[in-house]
């Protein structure tokens, strides 16, 4: 009797774990489930195709960045706006993880936890975007860059809208590099947006402030 007793108790305690690791589970992915569809190994929206039928990304006068024509990803047309835009709107990959295209692209295709991409766009939510940055600015200071390395913030501190960020080095989304052991060091810190992922000394205008 005591064994049985002991066997059942013994169930009872499994069952129990089990539960409650299926509802710690649930619980996870309700409210970490950006986070988890993110994630580059949910393929979904990941991979190339998963841009396929994102909205359009915008600058603040509606200048279009990145669409969606035909079930392919398209870019602004000037190569040099392309570049100077690329840490921020991102590619069709992933690699640059604090850009747009990356952190949203959930939002940007409509992604569902329930029905993935299969959602019908009649009840799907708006999914463009419009950035505070002006691609016009962002070109001009770009150029001024050259090959030098090194990044470019400018913002309203009114109303702290972010009007133009600039990192390089850049390279179009349009003709992504193939990196290799070979040539991986003509490519350091290429995915890097050095405005928010970098570290620099103080420059002499801080001086006052350090």
């Amino acid at each position: 009797m005591k064994r049985t007793l002991r066997r059942s108790g013994m169930i009872l305690i499994v069952v129990l774990l089990i539960i409650g690791g299926l509802g710690y589970l649930s619980y996870r992915i309700f409210f970490n489930q950006n986070t988890w569809i993110n994630m580059a190994y949910n393929r979904h929206i990941s991979s190339d195709g998963g841009l396929t039928q994102a909205g359009t990304i915008t600058d603040r006068n509606g200048v279009e960045l990145a669409k969606s024509v035909n079930g392919k990803r398209e870019y602004n047309d000037d190569e040099n706006v392309r570049e100077s835009m690329l840490h921020i709107v991102g590619d069709d990959t992933i690699n640059i993880g604090t850009s747009i295209q990356s952190m949203y692209r959930m939002s940007l295709t409509g992604y569902s936890p329930l029905f993935g991409l299969g959602l019908p766009s009649s009840l799907k939510a708006n999914s463009d975007m419009r950035l505070t940055v002006d691609a016009t600015v962002n070109s001009a200071v770009h150029q001024a860059f050259g090959d030098k390395t090194g990044s470019c913030v400018v913002f309203n501190y009114k109303t702290g809208e972010i009007l133009c960020d600039v990192s390089t080095p850049s390279y179009d989304p349009n003709a992504p590099p193939t990196i290799t052991e070979d040539n991986q060091d003509d490519y350091k810190g290429i995915y890097i947006d050095n405005s928010v992922s970098s570290t620099y000394t103080p420059g002499s205008i801080f001086k006052i402030v350090t």
